[in-house]
């Protein structure tokens, strides 16, 4: 969605709002607006005071607008959009985009319908977040004789200010947060985004997590997941929006997440993320969410994907978990799901019909890594390859110079061995093969190879009265097995 806003000495339109547009809208956030500047706003936007715009020739042009400064908060005192009767005329179906989808346009049109039965299962325009109704709520078990946190409220630079203000009210707002007179205090820290001025709003628990008991951690292996996964031939990702945001904490453990700011002390009523544990709560509300599911679906905390083998199956899928999560009263961000995609990207692999690769965004990354500076930069890229060595064949092997480096007391000297062992692992990832997932029920074939410093094998299967290759293994023999 686009918006448009006027600023309120323009005396013909109040607020704006164009909705569904293709191209750029005038945004006018600051003050002063140059008399030149007007817009053309299509059919379909939406004026506050004059009702919804029916033709292409709306042209709106301020004039003789007596400057305001810009840190005047006019914009926060504009109503609420949208109107309550746009909000009955709202569609949520048309948040979510199926131009990759590979469904037919008859079987998108019935997947519209889904979405749009259960719109209750997605955030709507008035930006409300869900809310858990199960019986899991997230504790702060603390430690005995545990000495109360309190930490040093950091000082807030200027620009940031108005930043903190902004998020504290929208968390007030949708009861993520409440005023606070707790004895425990931690610290607010912004996180820069990707995004052009944009922050992330995060508090420093670690003072908190120290004294927390540890929770028992079931969460799933990633690799096991994406081998169930692979193979289909229909895919979709739902995205919860703020996930940990929509999972309420245990009332009598609310004070212990307090934070302080300038702008006065609060605790959190919802769960945010950072605490020790938060992910095992997580995940653990979503197992029990699939219980007694007919659909295959899998979850690693808050990555959800839908799998299945015919278009009319995955449609019958998607109205079933969509039913579920209206049920225990969650919210999905429609604009960030992905529907009925023949492939997909799911924690960090590419799946499809024919296998599982690596996610490019990934190798990317590892192929622009720059050349090591010492021990920690060589961790980091190992770290990285690493996670994609099912990949590699004779990965150990290729990897020994670099790995030879992280050893204890091993001084750190740049070699051309080195040099050529990270150029054969980045092309080696760069032109990875894609694997098949296993199947159960066909025999496999296990090919060895060892040398007097590792060991490596491959995995493979007939599939399809094709060989394909399930996984690469390896590693390098220790002190006592060379």
């Amino acid at each position: 969605m686009k918006v448009a806003i006027a600023h309120p000495a323009c005396q013909s339109e109040i607020q704006i709002h164009a909705i569904h547009t293709t191209g750029p809208t005038l945004a006018t956030p600051s003050a002063h607006i140059e008399p030149s500047m007007c817009t053309q706003f299509p059919t379909g936007a939406y004026a506050w005071n004059n009702g919804p715009i029916q033709d292409n020739n709306i042209r709106v042009a301020p004039q003789n607008l007596p400057y305001v400064p810009p840190e005047a908060d006019w914009e926060s005192r504009l109503p609420l959009y949208p109107s309550p009767e746009h909000q009955n005329n709202y569609d949520i179906a048309n948040d979510v985009d199926l131009t990759r989808s590979a469904f037919n346009e008859v079987q998108k049109a019935q997947l519209r319908e889904v979405i749009r039965v259960h719109a209750a299962a997605f955030v709507g325009p008035d930006g409300h977040l869900g809310h858990y109704r199960g019986h899991i709520r997230h504790r702060i078990d603390l430690v005995e004789n545990a000495q109360i946190p309190t930490r040093k409220v950091y000082r807030v630079p200027l620009e940031k200010r108005q930043e903190i203000e902004k998020q504290i009210a929208q968390m007030l707002k949708d009861g993520i947060i409440r005023e606070s007179t707790s004895p425990f205090c931690a610290p607010i820290v912004l996180v820069k985004k990707r995004e052009a001025n944009s922050w992330r709003f995060t508090i420093d628990f670690r003072g908190l997590n120290a004294i927390t008991k540890p929770q028992q951690s079931i969460i799933p292996n990633i690799q096991d997941i994406i081998d169930l996964c692979a193979n289909q031939c229909y895919y979709s990702s739902l995205d919860f929006q703020q996930g940990f945001h929509q999972i309420p904490l245990e009332e009598e453990h609310c004070e212990r997440t307090a934070f302080a700011c300038f702008l006065g002390a609060f605790e959190y009523i919802r769960m945010p993320m950072g605490l020790k544990g938060a992910p095992a709560t997580f995940q653990r509300i979503m197992d029990d969410f699939k219980k007694y599911l007919r659909a295959r679906v899998f979850i690693y905390i808050d990555d959800l994907i839908i799998t299945s083998e015919t278009a009319e199956q995955h449609l019958e899928d998607i109205d079933e978990v969509l039913a579920k999560i209206e049920l225990i009263g969650m919210k999905l961000k429609a604009s960030k799901c992905e529907f009925a995609r023949d492939e997909i990207t799911f924690l960090g692999f590419v799946l499809s019909k024919d296998g599982i690769r690596p996610n490019p965004d990934k190798t990317k990354a590892i192929d622009a890594y720059p050349t090591p500076k010492n021990v920690t930069d060589i961790k980091s890229f190992l770290g990285m390859c690493s996670f994609f060595r099912r990949f590699i064949h004779n990965f150990a092997h290729i990897a020994s110079p670099l790995t030879a480096l992280t050893k204890k007391d091993t001084p750190f000297k740049w070699t051309s061995e080195c040099e050529e062992a990270m150029q054969k692992l980045k092309k080696a990832l760069t032109t990875a093969p894609i694997l098949a997932a296993p199947r159960l029920g066909k025999p496999f074939i296990i090919e060895t190879d060892s040398s007097g410093k590792g060991i490596a094998g491959v995995l493979k299967q007939e599939q399809e009265d094709m060989i394909r290759i399930i996984a690469y293994a390896s590693r390098t023999l220790n002190k006592h097995e060379a």
